[in-house]
């Protein structure tokens, strides 16, 4: 497995695990190559943003980076 298919698979895993995040928070979408900042939920949304940027995806969607590569790192392990 290549370096790209363990992260999808991570962030896979991750986002079937429902993990809410807390404001403050690092917050990713595999759409977006940026990493935001967290702020709310609101309306089935994520509300993230970044130097003056707001975006808005949906909430199932968004994870932490850090917990994918963790993830990641578990996979490759073969520990997860």
């Amino acid at each position: 497995m290549d370096h790209k298919q363990i992260i999808n698979q991570a962030i896979e895993q991750v986002l079937s695990e429902r993990l809410l995040l807390s404001p403050g928070d690092t917050a990713c979408h595999s759409s977006d190559s940026m990493s935001y900042v967290f702020h709310k939920y609101e309306n089935g949304s994520a509300i993230v943003g970044w130097d003056g940027v707001t975006k808005s995806f949906p909430m199932r969607e968004v994870f932490d980076p850090n917990i994918v590569q963790a993830r990641a790192i578990d996979i490759k392990l073969g520990l997860a």
